[in-house]
């Protein structure tokens, strides 16, 4: 495991993180906890070690095959 300390410019880190995946351009934070079953996704795209915010997106468990 490596750590990589990065500054993340706007939406909201509220709730409890469920993971995180990085790849070269981009990085998803997964974060639950605020609405039963729901699951939002922050996208921030990367310059450098600046992560700057895209967009938000969430999942319910009905979106991620599971059942209601």
């Amino acid at each position: 495991m490596s750590v990589e300390r990065m500054r993340l410019v706007g939406g909201v880190l509220s709730g409890q993180v469920l993971w995180v995946e990085q790849g070269a351009p981009t990085m998803q934070v997964h974060i639950g906890g605020q609405s039963p079953g729901v699951t939002r996704t922050l996208h921030y795209r990367r310059s450098g070690a600046v992560l700057r915010f895209v967009r938000e997106t969430r999942t319910t468990p009905t979106e991620a095959g599971g059942k209601s």
